[in-house]
Order: C-alpha cells, then structure tokens, then sequence
C-alpha cells in the first residue's frame, strides 16, 4: 500500500492532479488507515499506470476514464503495436537496449561531436526519447534503465547551458504541477545554440512566482511548458494571467503537448514543435548576434 506522496513519486502524477481524479471521476478508489489518510492498493496502481502511459500518448483523462480497465489496456498494447510497426533509429534502439551504462555517455557524446547541437537535438535526442518510450510502453525498458538514460542525456545537454555574455536572456520553468522537464531542457539548448543567454529553473513555481524569477534573472522573456496532462483552458488561463502581471517588453513563450490544438493569446509565441525555434528567434530576437546564430 502506497500513500498519495509515494504514488506520485511513482508515476509522475501530481497529488492535486490524483485527488482531482478521484473527486470528478470516481477514480483511484484509496483506503483510509487509522488516521484517514489515503493508501493505494496494487492493482489502483497498475491502472494508474496504463491511464498515465495513454496520457503521455496524447489521450485525455475524460475519455480513458469512460472506458472500462479492459478498454485500456487494450487500446495501450493497440498504441505500443503501432509505435513499434513505425519505429526505426535501429542505431537508437541499439543504444536504448544494450549499450552497457559505462559506455552511455560516451556514446552520446561522441553522436554531439559529429553532429553539433542542434541535429544532435532534433535527431538524436528526440528520436531517443520517443525509441525509450515504445520501450516504456511495450513493457521492453526497465524503469532502471530508462532513468540512466535520462539522466545521461539531461546531465550531458545542461553542460550545453554556458553563459553568454551581453545576450538576451530567458528563463525557462514549469508551473506547478507539470513534471515533464526534458522538453523544456532541449528547448532552451536549441534557444541557447541560437544565440540566447537560457537558464533552466527545475523547481516547479506557482505562477504568481513567475514574475519574481524574472524579475531575479533579469529575463527578457520567459519561457513554459505545458504537457498532455494540462487542460489546454487551463494553459490558457495561466498564461493570460503572466501576460497582464509581466513587463510587457518581456516575450513569453509557450510550448508543450497541451498547447498543440492552437492558442492564440496577444502577446505569447506559440511553439509546439523544436523545429519551430529557428525562426522564432529569428522573429523575436532580430538583433541578435550573427556569429552566435551558428556554431
């Protein structure tokens, strides 16, 4: 039996996001102990974890809720069919898979040499996220090793993050609640390729706190993630609220699965895909330094 804390931990899920859950779908059903605090039993959990796999595919909660555990767990082993018919990166799936731990990161870093860092991101990094999670999916990848994986190309990309003098600075961070930090990682290491000072905050803020991080950073913009497990209003809502309580001089810029069914707010640069941050800075930082553009 797990308490609401260590079911999080577990999956990714956060607590508000699990409590709200159970209040407007009936689900996870917890036990109460003595003091009446929630504990998960086994099977919720394995239910929790097919739902959250289907969440990072895309799927809503509204609509895996109405189908039954059955239901699930079908169209889940329907979506590891299909990723696996359309996989490819066998030199990927070769070092997801066998490449020993000792010899990862060196792997990985002799693929950014070659490449530099803005293919190494676009097809290497992402092709090998998308390769571990059909390993995920597909029941192949261990959670063990897919956290070394993560950690390896999280710590090699953050060196990538070096401070650039005399230009223009964003911040990148995540509003409380979202958990996925590895495409807001690759974002900033493509906006930093292209000329811009980046820093990444890991913790997550309210967003009554963005202004203050700015404020400390002295940013000229900010930029978000919001993943599949946000609700696009309330994305919408987040960002109305930073764009009326920031400095207008400063851009904000958002991202993220949430985000892919179109925004259009005044005042915020939509940027759903990697590929899209060449000619956003071109756009939005014109004055950029030409020798910084390219490396």
């Amino acid at each position: 039996m797990l308490t609401i804390q260590q079911l999080s931990q577990e999956l990714g899920i956060g607590v508000d996001t699990l409590r709200v859950w159970e209040r407007r779908f009936g689900f996870p059903t917890p036990e109460r102990d003595a003091r009446g605090h929630r504990r998960y039993a086994p099977a919720q959990i394995d239910h929790l974890r097919v739902i959250k796999k289907l969440q990072n595919l895309g799927h809503r909660p509204k609509k895996l809720f109405a189908l039954s555990s059955a239901e699930r767990l079908a169209l889940l082993n329907q979506q590891a069919d299909l990723q696996q018919h359309n996989s490819g990166h066998q030199d990927l799936q070769y070092l997801v898979n066998t490449v020993a731990a000792a010899q990862l990161e060196h792997e990985l870093r002799t693929r950014l040499q070659k490449r530099g860092t803005e293919a190494f991101v676009l097809a290497v990094a992402v092709p090998l996220i998308e390769v571990m999670d059909r390993g995920w999916l597909s029941g192949t990848l261990s959670i063990a090793r897919e956290h070394l994986l993560s950690d390896c190309l999280t710590a090699i990309l953050k060196e990538l993050l070096v401070p650039r003098e005399a230009a223009p600075k964003i911040v990148f961070l995540t509003l409380s609640g979202e958990r996925h930090k590895l495409g807001l990682l690759l974002s900033a290491v493509l906006f930093h390729s292209w000329g811009l000072d980046c820093h990444l905050v890991l913790e997550e803020l309210p967003v009554a706190e963005v202004t203050t991080m700015v404020e400390f950073f002295a940013a000229d913009a900010v930029a978000l993630s919001f993943s599949v497990q946000t609700a696009p209003r309330q994305a919408k809502r987040d960002l109305a609220t930073l764009r009326k309580t920031l400095p207008n001089h400063v851009h904000i810029i958002a991202g993220g699965s949430a985000l892919r069914d179109g925004l259009h707010l005044p005042g915020i640069s939509v940027c759903t895909d990697l590929r899209q941050i060449r000619p956003l800075c071109a756009r939005e930082f014109p004055n950029l330094n030409q020798e910084k553009k390219a490396e």
